[in-house]
């Protein structure tokens, strides 16, 4: 079995765990893969710089996603509030259907285990996928989020699926 591992992007001492040029090739290869304008709002994130940039926010918290030492998708947390943030996820079209549940999973438990001091820092993952895309529909679900319902207009005048996983609700913890 391949070893999965979700690392995060993330500043220790002055040194991110990843240099600025290994996310300049994760854009890239969104874009190669044809997801970009699925995944980021094309307004604000039009380059590499500009996903640089993004990642780098104190609002979101990035990780990428390992597989065999090779970086296999991105996963990110945005607007964390209170105890919930909103989670959101990119895989390499390499990997589609390989590994991708394994992956989803590790991700989700990754957020789960954010912890301060003793307290677990994320109980709720508030996801929002674009309901014409359906097999990101579909892999929610099999990787353990509840679908509450659809909001009408919200992705560009389609309907937007709205779902949450907690981590009681998964077991972790």
């Amino acid at each position: 079995m391949k070893e999965i591992m979700v690392v995060g992007y993330v500043e220790i001492d002055g040194i991110r765990t990843f240099s600025d040029e290994v996310m300049r090739v994760v854009w890239e290869q969104v874009v190669a893969d044809g997801v970009s304008k699925t995944v980021f709002n094309t307004e604000s994130i039009k380059n590499s710089d500009d996903f640089v940039h993004y990642m780098k926010q104190p609002t979101i918290l990035p990780a990428l996603i390992i597989v065999d030492e090779e970086i296999a998708g991105l996963g990110w947390l945005a607007n964390m509030e209170r105890n919930y943030a909103f989670g959101n996820y990119v895989f390499f079209k390499k990997w589609w259907g390989r590994k991708t549940l394994a992956m989803g999973k590790a991700l989700i438990k990754y957020w789960f285990d954010f912890k301060k001091g003793d307290e677990h820092l994320i109980d709720v993952v508030i996801g929002q996928t674009p309901k014409n895309n359906q097999k990101a529909c579909k892999f929610i679900q099999k990787i353990g989020l509840t679908v509450v319902g659809t909001i009408p207009f919200m992705d560009d005048g389609d309907d937007m699926l709205i779902s949450y996983a907690t981590r009681k609700g998964l077991n972790y913890g």
